[in-house]
């Protein structure tokens, strides 16, 4: 908790991550429910439902993760304004259309939120890089239970807001919660 309080560029890295986790409990929580109510083909809505970890855990393998904590998370930002931004306003989109054209949307909304997923892995990597090897097992046995924690709310948050809002803009405003985090870390973390 020390380190986590003293390091300005850690605390950013978990807040980062925090959001990412927020962002994506929603849309796995109300993406079947849209699915539901377009009257999608169970199969369809399956392969769709399957699509974001497997193009986030494809994404993860490809991005980068050499460098220093800074610029990790900046590749993070990076990937997370432009994949996420992506997401909300295909998703946006999914919400106005009818039929194939919803179907296809939400498929490209799908894809690039998995590429959102990947977005956390060089941050991951570059906040393993400033905790001392000792520290390393405490900091995960901390974080991990509090990404599960913040999942939760976030699907819960997602389902009283979707309960006002239509299901897909909810899934929009809540990527646009970590791409208006990552703009602001990304601009933090530019050189002067």
């Amino acid at each position: 908790f020390t380190l986590m309080s003293r390091r300005g560029l850690l605390r950013q890295m978990l807040v980062f991550f925090l959001l990412l986790a927020v962002a994506d409990a929603a849309i796995r929580a109300l993406l079947p429910v849209f699915l539901r109510s377009e009257d999608v083909n169970p199969i369809v809505m399956a392969g769709l439902i399957a699509t974001a970890p497997l193009i986030g855990a494809f994404s993860g393998t490809i991005v980068p993760r050499e460098g220093s904590p800074t610029r990790l998370l900046r590749i993070s930002c990076t990937i997370t304004i432009l994949a996420a931004s992506s997401a909300a306003l295909l998703f946006t989109l999914a919400g106005t259309g009818q039929g194939t054209v919803t179907v296809l949307l939400a498929l490209a909304a799908v894809a690039a939120f998995g590429v959102t997923i990947a977005a956390d892995v060089p941050t991951m990597t570059g906040s393993m890089m400033m905790v001392p090897e000792q520290l390393r097992a405490p900091f995960v046995s901390i974080v991990q239970p509090g990404l599960m924690g913040i999942q939760a709310v976030g699907a819960l948050a997602a389902g009283a807001v979707a309960s006002v809002l239509p299901t897909t803009s909810t899934m929009a405003l809540a990527l646009v919660i970590p791409v208006a985090y990552s703009s602001w870390a990304l601009l933090r973390t530019l050189p002067p």
